[in-house]
C-alpha cells in the first residue's frame, strides 16, 4: 500500500502502521479522532504541547515545572521518588489517597477559619498559609504531647460487646 506521512511524501508499507522509512511519522486512522481529541481539549483551556511525545519527556517536563514551582533542586533519585509517590497503577489506592489528602486540607481550612483567604496577593495568602501550616503542626504535636504526659486522661483498652438478637 502507499500512503503519505506528516511531510507529504509517499510511503510504502503493509499496513497503514509500517513504514520502510522509520523516521516518517504517518497518518493512520486515529488521527482524527485524536485531532478531535486535542480540538476540544483546547476548548477547555488545556494546551497542546507537540515537544511531548512520550514518558521520559512528561516527566522531565513534570520535574522542570515541580522544581521552578517549589524553588528546589531535584536529584534524580528525588525525581524517581515523587514521581513514584505520584504516578500509581492501582486506581483504588490512589483515590484512597486523593481522599486522605481532600479530608487534610478540610481539617487544615476549618480549623484554623481559612475557607477564605484574606487578601487578593497571591504573596500575602502564601505567608498566611506557611504560618497556619506552623501553627496547625504546633497546635497537634501540642496535642499528642498532652496525651503521652503523666497527668493525660486514663486510657482503657476497648471491649467490643455484640448484640445477639
Amino acid at each position: 500500500r502507499t500512503m503519505r506521512d506528516a511531510g507529504g511524501e509517499l510511503c510504502w508499507g503493509l499496513s497503514l502502521k509500517l513504514c520502510c522509512n522509520p523516521r516518517h511519522v504517518l497518518k493512520t486512522q486515529d488521527e482524527p479522532i485524536e485531532q478531535t481529541l486535542i480540538e476540544k481539549l483546547g476548548d477547555l483551556k488545556y494546551t497542546y504541547r507537540p515537544d511531548i511525545r512520550d514518558r521520559a519527556t512528561l516527566e522531565a517536563n513534570f520535574r522542570q515545572h515541580f522544581e521552578a514551582l517549589h524553588r528546589v533542586h531535584l536529584t534524580d533519585t528525588e525525581s524517581a521518588r515523587l514521581l513514584e509517590s505520584i504516578v500509581t497503577p492501582d486506581v483504588f489506592a490512589t483515590a484512597k489517597h486523593h481522599g486522605t489528602h481532600e479530608q487534610f486540607h478540610s481539617e487544615f481550612k476549618t480549623d484554623l477559619d481559612l475557607e477564605r483567604l484574606p487578601s487578593g496577593k497571591f504573596n500575602i495568602n502564601d505567608l498566611v498559609m506557611s504560618l497556619a501550616g506552623l501553627a496547625y503542626n504546633v497546635l497537634r504535636l501540642m496535642g499528642q504531647l498532652a496525651l503521652l504526659s503523666e497527668d493525660a486522661p486514663v486510657r482503657h483498652s476497648a471491649h467490643i460487646r455484640r448484640c445477639v438478637w
